[in-house]
C-alpha cells in the first residue's frame, strides 16, 4: 500500500464549556485545570493551542442545555458530583478559540428545540465569518427531558423531534440562501471612501409557518460558508437534507 492509499484518521478534541464533559471527575485529576479556571479565555486558548500543536483537526464542542434529572427525578446529585455540572453556552468560547489558533476548527452543538431558526441563522453565520469559515453545527433536537422542564415545554417523542429538525433546517437553509455569493460590493475606493452595495436574492417572501414559527424576508447577515457544513447526532439520522459528516451514537 502506498502513501497515497493509506486511510487518514482525523483527529477532534471532545470538550464542554464546563468543569468537565462524560469524563466525571477528570477535573480532579493533578495535570487537568491546575491553575486555570474553565470560566477564563486563557483556559481555552491554551486549551485551543494545545490541540492545534498535536495536530487534531478540531474542537467538538459538546452541550447539555440543563442537569439532568433522571435520578430519583432531581438534578440534585448531577450537581453535587459535578457531572457535566455547570455547563456554560458553548459559542460564547468559538471567538476565543479560533483568534488563538490558524487551522483548528470547531464543531459546535446547538439545539434547534427552543430557538428560532432566525436567531440561530444570525448567530452562526456571524461566528462563520468571524471564524474565516472554520465553525460547523453538530445540530440536535434535545433528547433530554431536563432540557425541556427547564424550558417549560412538554418533551415530544423522538420521531415528532426529528419532523421539526426537517423543517427547522429547511428554514434555515432557505435563510442562508438568500443572499448570493459576492452579494456584498464595493463600489468606492480609497479616493472616494468606502462606499458598498448589496445584491440579495428576492426571498422577501413569507416563508411557510410551521411549528418552528414564520419567517419573513432573508436574512440579515451576508452570505456564510457554513452553508455546506453541518454536522449531527440527530440530523443525520433521517434527513433529506444529508450532512457533510455524522457523530452518530448508538441508537436505542
Amino acid at each position: 500500500m502506498t502513501t497515497k492509499d493509506k486511510k487518514k484518521a482525523h483527529l477532534l478534541g471532545f470538550i464542554q464549556h464546563g468543569v468537565n464533559s462524560h469524563a466525571t471527575g477528570m477535573w480532579r485529576h493533578p495535570k487537568d485545570k491546575v491553575g486555570w479556571s474553565f470560566s477564563t479565555p486563557e483556559y481555552w486558548q491554551h486549551m485551543a493551542r494545545t490541540m492545534e500543536r498535536g495536530l487534531f483537526d478540531a474542537m467538538f464542542i459538546a452541550d447539555e442545555l440543563a442537569p439532568y434529572n433522571t435520578h430519583e427525578n432531581s438534578s440534585d446529585a448531577i450537581v453535587r458530583w459535578a457531572v457535566q455540572c455547570p455547563t456554560h453556552e458553548p459559542s460564547t468560547i468559538v471567538p476565543i478559540i479560533t483568534t488563538a489558533t490558524k487551522h483548528l476548527g470547531v464543531g459546535l452543538t446547538l439545539s434547534t428545540a427552543f430557538e428560532h431558526p432566525y436567531s440561530m441563522c444570525r448567530r452562526l453565520s456571524s461566528l462563520d465569518h468571524l471564524s474565516a469559515g472554520r465553525i460547523a453545527w453538530n445540530i440536535v433536537s434535545s433528547y433530554s427531558k431536563s432540557e425541556w422542564d427547564a424550558y417549560g415545554h412538554t418533551m415530544t417523542d423522538r420521531s415528532g423531534r426529528y419532523e421539526r429538525l426537517e423543517e427547522y433546517m429547511g428554514v434555515c437553509y432557505q435563510l442562508w440562501d438568500s443572499w448570493e455569493p459576492g452579494a456584498l460590493e464595493d463600489q468606492g475606493g480609497p479616493s472616494r471612501g468606502q462606499v458598498l452595495q448589496v445584491r440579495r436574492t428576492p426571498l422577501l417572501r413569507a416563508l411557510a409557518a410551521g411549528t418552528s414559527g414564520s419567517v419573513a424576508g432573508g436574512l440579515f447577515r451576508t452570505r456564510p460558508g457554513l452553508r455546506g457544513k453541518t454536522c449531527g447526532s440527530d440530523f443525520c439520522r433521517s434527513s433529506e437534507h444529508r450532512p457533510d459528516a455524522a457523530i452518530c451514537n448508538r441508537s436505542d
